[in-house]
């Protein structure tokens, strides 16, 4: 991937995801991450909370504490984006 030019980045991951299906394991969680990511930095805020919250439900079954930290973490920023202050 061509890290240098984040609209390649979700192009490559929209590309190699199937975003209907569960997520299956830590690689994939960490690339619909970075997805939802690029999504909250193009202001595509209702598609990165979906994808980010789809994220934390797999952190949750497989306790990774740290994609866990980075989910609830973006999750904020995109409320706090949204002028969604009250949950």
């Amino acid at each position: 991937m061509n890290y240098q030019n984040p609209k390649a980045v979700m192009s490559d991951l929209l590309n190699s995801i199937d975003l209907d299906a569960p997520i299956s394991n830590s690689e994939q969680a960490y690339n619909v991450f970075l997805l939802g990511r690029g999504y909250l930095i193009i202001d595509g805020l209702d598609m990165a909370n979906q994808l980010l919250k789809k994220v934390l439900q797999f952190t949750n079954s497989y306790e990774n504490n740290l994609l866990k930290f980075y989910c609830y973490t973006n999750i904020g920023i995109v409320y706090r984006e949204k002028k969604q202050y009250d949950m």
